[in-house]
């Protein structure tokens, strides 16, 4: 048992001593009282970042499997230095953990580590994750007393964005989302905002700059222009992004959503409409949520949202089916379906039996349409399918007073489909037949 602990204190990178005495140092094969351990609340953002640097080339996290866990493993790691100070350093201090780990991860990447072996797409997703831990790390930190109290920890933030947040190639991290977030969080100072977007004009024309590296840049200055209200300029520069990723975006139409600027979000909906149909479900998905946002808090908007719908059609059908069911247009709803082929057995029974309370006949090319569809299919299973339907369908005439209508359609479908021996079996045994 004990071989086992000095085996695995020796793969941390730890003297088993450490795990007796904490407050023990080991310099070699010695071990002695230090005078201090570890990062201080006095300490300056850079020279946390140096501390940073010593910890993850411990064994412990040097030799982690795979990005995640060296998220995870340093996180815990270096957020416990910090429990004793006072509020505002120690949250200041875990961004900065958080800053550092994200970059570290990604210089990693880059290098192509071979036991950082999931691939590009799962640690994306979790950097995601990570990030709304950057989200409830920022909760705890207040703008206006960090720039009277704490002007030193903002600058180097800031200087630490600059020299961190751009990239030539695609990253692991959003680093344009993170870079918009804690402008807009912790650097909201017009002077600094001035001041970095006259740099990075300066950046964009320089040949070095790669595709990606320019989008960048031009994603930051974005941020920027929408700041200060700019948005017809940010448009126009919105509009030179080599990359056809639409997500950058987002954060912007929820500032709008926040602030209740409802003329700037349609704006900026209307221009990003002819460019989301390339976009991802995903991206659609979202882009369309904002729209109903608009549309349901501002009526004044409600022939755009509905147009939107009509545009972006068949993509937008489910969320223009809630559309037309929420505002009663039964018409225009059972048109839909029928344009989609959509079958009354997908839909919900709750939104059948409103269109029924309103008008049942409205309904009857939808069961006409999905029951000679599933006949066409030729199957057993579709027959059966069919037959559930045109009971459905016989129902509907006999409350309507047509049943001589619902005959002599059910006698020309017998006709017209007499070859069909497996649907004239389930015709008979639903007792369908005259």
């Amino acid at each position: 048992m004990a071989a086992v602990i000095f085996e695995v204190f020796d793969y941390e990178g730890q003297h088993p001593i450490e795990f007796l005495h904490p407050n023990m140092i080991r310099k070699g094969n010695q071990v002695s009282k230090p005078a201090s351990i570890g990062p201080k609340e006095s300490d300056s953002v850079e020279e946390w970042h140096q501390f940073f640097q010593t910890q993850v080339n411990e064994k412990g996290l040097r030799t982690a499997t795979s990005f995640d866990s060296l998220y995870l493993q340093g996180r815990t790691k270096l957020d416990s230095y910090c429990e004793t100070w006072n509020s505002t350093t120690r949250w200041m201090y875990r961004l900065h953990v958080w800053l550092f780990l994200v970059n570290h991860i990604e210089e990693k990447y880059r290098r192509g580590d071979l036991y950082f072996y999931d691939s590009f797409s799962f640690y994306r997703r979790r950097s995601q994750e990570w990030f709304s831990e950057l989200v409830e790390i920022v909760s705890h930190l207040d703008r206006e007393k960090l720039r009277d109290e704490y002007e030193p920890f903002v600058l180097s933030t800031k200087d630490y964005l600059v020299q961190n947040a751009f990239h030539d190639e695609e990253t692991i991290t959003d680093w344009s989302l993170v870079y918009g977030f804690l402008w807009n969080r912790l650097l909201l100072v017009g002077e600094w905002m001035r001041e970095e977007m006259q740099r990075l004009r300066a950046e964009l024309p320089k040949p070095q700059l790669s595709a990606f590296g320019r989008d960048g840049v031009i994603k930051a200055l974005l941020y920027f222009e929408i700041q200060f209200g700019r948005d017809q300029q940010a448009m126009e520069l919105a509009s030179t992004l080599h990359a056809p990723d639409l997500t950058w975006c987002f954060p912007h139409l929820q500032m709008f959503l926040n602030d209740e600027e409802w003329s700037r979000m349609v704006a900026w909906l209307t221009w990003l409409k002819p460019r989301i149909q390339s976009a991802t479900r995903d991206v659609l998905m979202s882009y369309l949520q904002y729209w109903e946002i608009v549309g349901q808090n501002n009526p004044a908007y409600d022939n755009d949202w509905e147009q939107t719908l009509v545009d972006l059609l068949p993509d937008s059908a489910v969320n223009y089916a809630r559309y037309l069911m929420e505002r009663g247009k039964f018409q225009q709803w059972v048109d839909l379906h029928l344009f989609t082929e959509t079958s009354p057995m997908e839909l919900h029974a709750g939104d059948l039996k409103q269109v029924e309370a309103q008008d049942r006949r409205l309904l009857l090319p939808l069961y006409h349409q999905a029951a000679e569809k599933h006949i066409l299919e030729k199957n057993r299973d579709s027959y059966k399918r069919a037959v559930k339907l045109l009971k459905k369908l016989k129902t509907h005439y006999k409350k309507l007073k047509e049943e001589r209508r619902w005959e002599r359609y059910i006698e020309i479908l017998s006709v017209t489909y007499k070859r069909y021996r497996a649907f004239q079996e389930e015709l008979e045994k639903g007792k369908l037949l005259p």
